[in-house]
C-alpha cells in the first residue's frame, strides 16, 4: 500500500506513476487498471513516468471528475493486482439542521484526519442521491494551519458513520450499494431486549421486560411485579418514562419523568384512564423497575460509552455516574438540575463503597459492557454504543437501555475532561475506516499532515 499520495490532474490520457508507485502495482510497461474511489470505477490504462514525482499521481482531468475524486488531499492507496484503489472515502452522517462545521465537534473531527486521511466528508440524508450513487457535503482539504471544510460531490462513501436517525429505507439501500453504515437502526427497544434474552451471556443482566399490548392488563401486572417502569418502545432521552407502584391496597402512584413526585390514582379504572393520557400514539415496555441507589435523594445510573477502535475492537472509552434532581425517578439530568462525575466516584457516594471496591465494582460494569457489545455484533453494524448500566442496592449489574447513532459525548467529561471527549469523538471515525478495509494509521503521521486542525473554518461555495 502506498501512504498519503495526493492526485495530481494533467492532460495525458492515462494514469501516470512514478517509481514508487511502479514497486507498488507493479507496472512494466503499459497495462489496464481499474480505479475504485468510494462505489465509482474507471478503467484507464497505465504507465511509469519518471516525471511523476514521489507521493504523486497523475490523473486526467475527465477520469479525476468521473470518479468524483478530489485533487491535492493525501489518499492511501491500495493494489490487489486488478483494482486500484483510492481511499478511504468516509462519511459522518448528521441531523439536517446540523449540517454546518461546528466550532466543537467538527473541529475534533478534523484533529483526527492525520488517522483517517482519504476523503472524509459530512453530509446529511437529503445529499445522499442513491439512485445515482452520489452525495455531496463539506469534505476536509488539510493544511498546516488546520484544514477546510470545503462543499464538494463525491461518490457514496465505503463506510459511514451515523449521527443522526434514518429513513428506514437508508439502513438497508446504503449497505445494497456497498456503503458500510454504522450504527444499525435499534429504535425499537423492544426489538433490542429480544436480540439480548436469547444470549445467555448478557441475559442475566436484564431486567424483566414485556410490551404493553392492552392497557387493561397493566393493573394487575402492577400488581404482581411490584414498581414498573413503563417507557416509550422509540426514543430517547427518557420522553414519556413513568413510573407505577400500588399504594397497599386498591390505589396506585404514577410519576413523571420530570415531576419530583408521585400523584395518586385510587383504582385501576382510574390508572387505566391516566396511562391512556400519558401513552398517547406511543408504543411502551413495561420494565421490572431495577432498586437504584441515591445519594441525598437523587438516583444513580451510570453511561458507559463503547466504541470500536482502529483495529475494530470494542473498547470502553468513557463513563460517568448521573445522579438526578431530587425525588425524580430518572437520572439523565445531569445538566439540568443533577450532576455527573467518574463512574467509580459515584458508586462510592451511592453505594458507601472505599476507592478499591468502587473501581472493582466499575471493572465489572465494563466487562458486563463489553459482553453486550458483542452480543448486539449478530445483529447489525455498531460501533459506537451508549450502554445505561445500573448497580443496584445489593451490588447487581443490569442494563437498562442501548443508545446507539445519537448517544452523548460529552458526558465522557466527567470521568476525563475536554481530552477524553476529544478521543470519544474522534474513535468512531478511526473505526470507519477500518470498517472501509484500510489499515491502522501508526501513530507518526507524514509530516506534512501534522496540522493543528482545531482552527479549521469552512468554505461553501
Amino acid at each position: 500500500m502506498l501512504e498519503a499520495v495526493r492526485i495530481r490532474p494533467c492532460s495525458a490520457t492515462g494514469l501516470l506513476v512514478g517509481p514508487d508507485a511502479q514497486a507498488t502495482i507493479g507496472i512494466r510497461g503499459r497495462r489496464h487498471v481499474t480505479l475504485c474511489h468510494g462505489n465509482c470505477r474507471e478503467v484507464v490504462g497505465a504507465w511509469r513516468d519518471p516525471a511523476v514525482p514521489p507521493g504523486e499521481i497523475w490523473l486526467p482531468r475527465g477520469v479525476v471528475d468521473r470518479l468524483l475524486a478530489v485533487p491535492g488531499i493525501p489518499y492511501d492507496v491500495r493494489w490487489d493486482g486488478r483494482e486500484l484503489r483510492l481511499g478511504p472515502v468516509v462519511a459522518v452522517i448528521v441531523p439536517q439542521r446540523s449540517l454546518a462545521p461546528s466550532p466543537d465537534r467538527w473541529a475534533d473531527w478534523a484533529a483526527a484526519y492525520d488517522r483517517v486521511r482519504g476523503l472524509l466528508f459530512v453530509t446529511d440524508r437529503a445529499h445522499l442521491d442513491l439512485e445515482r450513487g452520489r452525495a455531496s457535503g463539506y469534505y476536509l482539504r488539510p493544511d498546516p494551519r488546520g484544514g477546510q471544510w470545503q462543499w464538494g460531490r463525491f461518490p457514496l462513501p465505503e463506510a459511514a458513520y451515523r449521527r443522526a436517525a434514518l429513513p428506514a429505507a437508508l439502513y438497508e439501500q446504503l449497505p445494497q450499494r456497498g456503503t458500510r453504515l454504522f450504527d444499525t437502526e435499534c429504535a425499537d427497544k423492544w426489538t433490542v431486549y429480544r436480540w439480548l434474552s436469547a444470549r445467555p451471556a448478557v441475559a442475566p443482566y436484564l431486567p424483566w421486560t414485556v410490551p404493553v399490548e392492552r392497557l387493561e392488563d397493566l393493573p394487575a401486572l402492577v400488581r404482581c411485579r411490584g414498581r414498573l417502569m413503563l417507557k416509550r418502545r422509540e426514543g430517547c432521552r427518557g420522553r414519556g418514562l413513568l413510573a407505577v407502584w400500588g399504594d397497599g391496597s386498591a390505589g396506585f402512584w404514577v410519576q413523571r419523568r420530570d415531576e419530583p413526585a408521585p400523584r395518586h390514582v385510587p383504582g385501576d379504572r382510574e390508572l387505566i384512564a391516566c396511562l391512556r393520557r400519558e401513552f398517547g400514539p406511543h408504543r411502551y415496555l413495561a420494565q421490572q423497575a431495577v432498586d437504584l441507589p441515591e445519594r441525598a435523594g437523587r438516583r444513580m445510573d451510570l453511561r458507559v460509552i463503547m466504541q470500536r477502535d482502529a483495529r475494530g475492537a470494542w473498547r470502553c472509552t468513557g463513563g460517568a455516574a448521573r445522579f438526578g434532581k431530587p425525588g425524580h425517578i430518572a437520572s439523565n439530568f445531569v445538566w439540568e438540575g443533577g450532576f455527573g462525575c467518574a463512574p467509580d466516584r459515584g458508586l462510592r457516594l451511592a453505594l458507601g463503597l472505599d476507592a478499591r471496591a468502587a473501581r472493582r465494582l466499575w471493572d465489572g460494569v465494563r466487562e458486563a459492557a463489553l459482553r453486550v457489545c458483542q452480543a448486539l455484533d449478530a445483529y447489525g453494524e455498531f460501533g459506537d454504543l451508549g450502554l445505561d448500566m445500573a448497580v443496584d442496592r445489593a451490588g447487581c449489574i443490569w442494563l437498562l437501555e442501548v443508545n446507539c447513532g445519537l448517544q452523548v459525548h460529552r458526558l465522557a467529561a466527567f470521568d476525563g475532561g475536554a481530552e477524553a471527549v476529544r478521543r470519544v469523538r474522534q474513535t468512531p471515525l478511526l473505526y470507519a475506516r477500518h470498517l472501509a478495509g484500510w489499515p491502522a494509521v501508526e501513530p507518526r503521521a507524514p509530516s506534512f499532515l501534522r496540522s493543528r486542525a482545531a482552527g479549521a473554518g469552512a468554505v461553501r461555495p
